[in-house]
């Protein structure tokens, strides 16, 4: 009887981590295929559409991971539906250090950008204000969590 439920478990064993194994090698490379990046960048601008309550979009994107990133067709309107920013971002990663909290980014490059930088005449701010304040952290305490971003090239 003993060893049969051993049997049992080492059975329910193998089949659980061989499901994982599948499991972690599907999500491996879906994460590398561009649709499914682009879908996963698409369920982001949503969150971060409903938490500006403004429209961002992303047609699609363009991972190759802790070297380049391209965002396609990126699309950002302010308060009034009028357009802040539309067109392409290139990204070209130098120096990827996970360890140590660290990247560099060699290069950004705007392509076919449309930007409007806009202040209404009833508004005190300018029309891009509301991302500054959204991603403005209002807690000056240093911690240890946060990355050191650095800038090669603009």
């Amino acid at each position: 009887m003993k060893s049969k439920i051993t049997r049992i478990f080492f059975k329910s064993l193998g089949a659980i981590s061989l499901v994982i194994i599948i499991l972690l090698i599907s999500f491996y490379f879906g994460i590398q295929s561009y649709s499914f990046q682009s879908w996963l960048g698409k369920e982001a601008t949503k969150y971060i559409s409903r938490e500006l309550n403004s429209k961002v979009e992303i047609e699609s994107i363009h991972l190759d991971f802790f070297e380049s990133a391209t965002l396609n067709k990126i699309l950002i309107l302010d308060k009034h539906n009028d357009t802040i920013l539309f067109g392409d971002i290139l990204i070209k990663i130098k120096d990827f250090d996970y360890k140590n909290k660290s990247i560099t980014i060699q290069k950004i490059t705007l392509k076919n950008i449309n930007s409007k930088i806009i202040k209404y005449k009833k508004d005190v701010n300018y029309n891009y204000d509301f991302l500054i304040n959204y991603f403005s952290s209002n807690n000056k305490e240093k911690t240890n969590s946060k990355w050191n971003i650095k800038f090669d090239e603009l």
